[in-house]
């Protein structure tokens, strides 16, 4: 099954304002790591990716099916594509989690890792501000991990 490996920071809820309003308003700050695990904010990578106009991608240089999913999800959420993180208001970064060993049976194990970045702060350097993660069964492939990893991201993204 599916398994997200961060923490939400928790936001009081404000009644008689819209979702809209409350990721307008929200501030992005970075993920902060304790205990290994990244603590990072839902609501300001909702309000990071609702101020994007650019977003830039990295997912290897041998990653071509990763590259083009991740282009498709870009522009499927009306923001473009940047050449350079330099230029972008966010940035997706794509890995595979490689674990070695031989896998037993139909445990599910960590398949995929994407991480956001947005420029944050006075110096507007990026920084992470989200992890999502996908675990699923070891022969899951590629392409279908990714298809799911950003499945995950887009129903988070959602402020309804």
């Amino acid at each position: 099954m599916l398994r997200l490996s961060v923490v939400l920071f928790s936001f009081a809820p404000i009644a008689a304002v819209s979702s809209q309003t409350k990721i307008e308003s929200a501030v992005v700050t970075p993920c902060i790591l304790q205990n290994r695990t990244e603590h990072c904010s839902e609501l300001g990578t909702r309000a990071a990716f609702a101020a994007a106009t650019s977003v830039a991608i990295e997912s290897g240089q041998r990653d071509r099916v990763g590259a083009s999913q991740l282009q498709s999800f870009i522009t499927s959420l009306g923001k473009s594509v940047a050449l350079d993180t330099q230029s972008a208001d966010v940035a997706l970064k794509l890995s595979p989690i490689e674990e070695g060993g031989v896998t037993y049976g139909a445990a599910d194990r960590e398949l995929a890792r994407l991480e956001v970045y947005a420029r944050v702060g006075p110096e507007k350097q990026q920084q992470l501000i989200w992890v999502e993660t996908l675990s699923g069964p070891a022969d899951l492939s590629w392409p279908a991990s990714v298809a799911r990893l950003l499945d995950q991201l887009r129903h988070r993204l959602k402020t309804n």
